[in-house]
């Protein structure tokens, strides 16, 4: 019987130290620096480009990077456009997408200057439009018309960083590189979370 009292007293005492745990266990979350505090275990995930990226301004998380799954582990080889897990493929379970908190991800769009006629025609433009000594009185042969510029072509975008996120620079174009990145799942987020880049 006093063995019985004392095994109720102790759950006494215990039970509300689990329920006070259980009440302050804390969710992941990011500091002001965007640096994850009380994750989940994170696992090492492998990527080869070109992946399909997306840089999203004043989005919250900026990059978004879509992947095909992997089905065999990372250690076997990683087929361009896919991700795997070290030691397994990506499950049907598990999204097909990636994001990260990084303030490093930028995007530059080049517009190419139209490309210039040749500089023979011009030059010869230039001459004619000038009277030559010796044709005082003259009128001036007409100056051939400047020929047109060539259209300028499309605009190129590059995707590139500044610190954690150089990833960027060859992951949406590129399949000769592996990209690692510490992820993990996170409740009520479709897409898988990127602690931070590296193995």
């Amino acid at each position: 019987m006093r063995g019985f009292r004392v095994l109720c007293l102790i759950m006494a005492i215990a039970s509300p130290c689990l329920a006070l745990s259980a009440v302050t266990a804390q969710e992941p979350r990011l500091d002001e620096e965007w640096n994850w505090h009380d994750l989940p275990p994170t696992y090492t995930l492998a990527c080869r480009g070109p992946l399909n990226v997306e840089i999203g301004l004043n989005f919250s998380p900026p990059v978004t990077m879509q992947f095909r799954r992997g089905r065999k582990p990372a250690t076997s080889g990683v087929d361009p456009g896919t991700c795997a897990w070290m030691d397994r493929g990506v499950s049907d379970r598990e999204p097909e997408c990636l994001q990260h908190y990084t303030r490093y991800a930028y995007v530059r769009i080049t517009t190419p200057a139209p490309a210039p006629g040749p500089a023979a025609m011009r030059f010869r433009n230039e001459m004619l439009a000038e009277r030559p000594s010796g044709m005082a009185g003259k009128a001036a042969p007409p100056a051939a018309p400047s020929p047109a510029p060539a259209p300028a072509g499309p605009p190129t975008v590059r995707l590139g960083s500044t610190g954690n996120a150089t990833y960027l620079e060859f992951i949406a174009t590129s399949s000769e590189k592996v990209a690692h990145f510490r992820a993990f799942a996170l409740k009520g987020r479709s897409c898988l979370m990127i602690e931070r880049p590296g193995p």
